[in-house]
């Protein structure tokens, strides 16, 4: 908060109420509900006196999974235009003689269902379904379109894919998905058999990050060639004159921001996504999994246990932990030892990083993982290795706490 240079600091005291909010630095107060406010005919001061396109609108916060504590994504009017007017094409109205139903994305906090709700609602009087949790169930969603005449579902890819996934062996679900106007994730991508699959089936399934308005930037952006043992792969970098490039805090010293979004150029101007350069994969819910410190604690914590290991989990609910050993032990033992030895390391960690259960621990021979010439484990080719491995551990009966 202090980061933030906040003035006071307004709360909800049902979700605080085991907290102490008289230790927070700046003024309190609770937060009341509208019906208890008496009514007022005074006008609110106007918002845009003297204000540029650089000042600051709004501050996000992310996860915190980096640094143990959120970092500030400060936003600036010029970036609040041009997402403003990309928006308007993202919330057009797919029927004009009707109002379009929508589905909550997630929190209001994430970026994504700020504006989604919030252009469409205010540009179309788009209803927006309230679902019980971000990973509702298909029938659930069989019902919003029944009940509630939803026509524009709007998930995470992940999220998305269950549906999808469903729909290949119960016709109602197919029957509900390729009613809808369109179906669109964001967040995090589907998988390309899940993509195939709908579009071979007229499930209008679209990807918000790749609207037509984005290609009008491109000439704005450009590609920092990565080394790599079989393709040639590319980062997107958003040059500091395009209209989407964030705030300065959050780019290099050239005024650029690094992405670090990879993509392989299949053909000349045409790209594919190959994932990110980092360490870092993503979860079902879009957050952030550190993998190279649950590595790097495994492989301290066990060292005389292992000979190497991997984490991988992108898209699922929680991380998997893959294990190469360097001891002649029965599995499930092994297993629980590795759990044991990481107990205290796991407990500080977000609910989403965590590997608690030993059925997320893999326990394979020596020197069978997909190395680079380097000798380093290739996440992404253990993923698609031993996909159907993780598709049966991370089975919806069986996910984890």
């Amino acid at each position: 908060m202090q980061k933030a240079g906040a003035k006071a600091l307004i709360f909800d005291a049902l979700s605080l109420a085991a907290s102490n909010p008289s230790r927070v630095a700046v003024p309190t107060y609770f937060a009341v509900a509208p019906s208890t406010i008496a009514s007022t005919m005074d006008r609110l001061p106007s918002l845009v006196d003297g204000l540029e396109g650089s000042d600051i609108f709004c501050i996000f916060l992310t996860s915190g999974s980096t640094s143990g504590q959120p970092r500030l994504i400060k936003c600036s009017y010029s970036w609040l235009d041009n997402n403003i007017a990309k928006a308007d094409v993202l919330c057009q109205r797919r029927r004009p003689m009707r109002q379009d139903v929508t589905t909550s994305v997630g929190s209001m906090t994430h970026i994504a269902q700020t504006f989604s709700d919030a252009r469409g609602c205010s540009k179309n009087g788009t209803c927006v379904i309230q679902p019980t949790q971000p990973a509702f169930a298909s029938e659930e969603m069989v019902d919003m379109v029944r009940r509630c005449s939803l026509n524009c579902l709007r998930q995470f890819g992940t999220f998305l894919s269950i549906h999808i996934r469903n729909a290949k062996c119960d016709p109602v679900v197919l029957s509900v998905l390729q009613s809808l106007d369109e179906a669109f994730f964001c967040g995090i991508g589907m998988l390309p058999d899940d993509e195939e699959f709908a579009t071979r089936n007229s499930i209008n399934v679209k990807n918000i990050f790749g609207i037509d308005e984005e290609k009008q930037e491109l000439k704005r952006t450009k590609v920092v060639a990565h080394n790599a043992h079989s393709i040639r792969l590319l980062e997107l970098v958003i040059l500091r004159q395009s209209a989407d490039c964030p705030n300065i805090s959050l780019c290099g010293p050239d005024g650029n921001y690094r992405t670090g979004d990879l993509f392989q150029e299949v053909k000349p101007g045409r790209y594919i996504f190959r994932g990110r350069d980092d360490d870092w994969i993503k979860s079902e819910n879009s957050l952030r999994c550190d993998t190279k410190s649950v590595e790097d604690n495994v492989r301290m914590m066990c060292e005389d246990l292992i000979e190497d290991c991997v984490v991988v989990g992108t898209g699922r609910p929680s991380p998997a932990l893959f294990v190469e050993p360097s001891v002649s032990w029965e599995e499930e033992k092994l297993k629980r030892e590795i759990l044991r030895c990481t107990k205290q390391f796991h407990s500080r960690r977000y609910m989403h990083e965590r590997i608690v259960v030993s059925r997320f621990i893999m326990v394979v021979p020596k020197k069978t993982l997909p190395r680079t010439s380097k000798g380093n484990i290739r996440r992404k080719a253990v993923e698609e290795s031993f996909q159907t491995t993780l598709n049966e551990i991370y089975d919806s009966k069986a996910r984890p706490l």
